[in-house]
């Protein structure tokens, strides 16, 4: 499949499938399946099982990463833990309801997780600059996902954009002409900033209303 689309498609490619979920003691699993071209992934064709804590740890890496003006965010989906108990809530015996069909419910709510889950990847790996993110690539090709060190990369590098800016701010322009540029391309980045976030929080309560 991955040679095919290789000679088919000569641009850059990710795709993302969710296969299924599987419950265990530590929660749901899913089986994530990766096709690509991209030269940076370890194999052209990969699974990975991933839990919702990892889709969690994505999402806030990608969210901190600086130099993000202007581009939105996929919604995270919501928890399967809340769709679980909805299911399992709408899943209890009733004078007309049988067995499979409560087994059914709860197939149908675990289905709809997944696809929630599959479109959220899918549309980071369609983003020209999300798909190229080090931490997709890590989720998407990593076996096992060593958070606690790339969250203190990511600390560590949201420390050092912020000590930058501090500097960048202190410093006084001699020229006229470059302050008045500086000072009207820091007011644009706020308000860019807030329009951005103001846009994210509607995007995500009108995602939701679908889910």
């Amino acid at each position: 499949l991955a040679q095919k689309m290789d000679e088919a498609s000569p641009e850059l490619v990710l795709r993302v499938k969710v296969l299924d979920a599987e419950k265990d003691d530590d929660g749901y699993k899913y089986k994530i399946h990766t096709v690509t071209n991209m030269s940076n992934f370890s194999e052209p064709e990969m699974t990975t099982c991933r839990v919702y804590g990892d889709l969690e740890w994505l999402h806030r890496c990608i969210e901190s990463q600086p130099n993000r003006d202007g581009i939105i965010v996929p919604p995270l989906p919501k928890s399967p833990g809340n769709s679980a108990q909805t299911a399992a809530r709408q899943s209890e015996p009733t004078q007309h309801s049988s067995g499979e069909e409560r087994k059914s419910v709860g197939a149908d709510r675990m289905q709809k997780c997944c696809r929630a889950i599959e479109r959220y990847l899918q549309l980071l790996a369609r983003h020209p600059v999300f798909r190229q993110n080090e931490y997709l690539h890590q989720f998407l090709d990593t076996k096992e996902l060593p958070p606690i060190a790339k969250t203190k990369k990511r600390w560590v590098r949201t420390l050092t954009y912020a000590v930058e800016e501090v500097w960048f701010h202190g410093r006084k322009d001699v020229d006229e002409y470059f302050r008045k540029q500086r000072s009207f391309i820091t007011q644009s980045t706020v308000r860019l900033k807030e329009a951005s976030i103001t846009f994210e929080k509607m995007l995500q309560s009108q995602y939701r209303k679908y889910q």
